[in-house]
């Protein structure tokens, strides 16, 4: 599996994960945002687990 993040901003527009994603490392967020990621990823799986896929 591969879970490609992105981001929409209602003023930038999307956001290239090449543009934020260092950002995002230099403030210290890449940790909590990874572990989003892995979290909605997780919630995901167990859905398609329950609806039977």
């Amino acid at each position: 599996m591969e879970a490609l993040l992105r981001w929409d901003n209602h003023v930038l527009g999307s956001v290239s994960p090449v543009e934020f994603i260092p950002i995002a490392e230099a403030c210290g967020l890449i940790i909590p945002i990874g572990e989003g990621v892995l979290r909605t990823a997780c919630t995901q799986v167990c859905r398609w687990i329950k609806s039977g896929l």
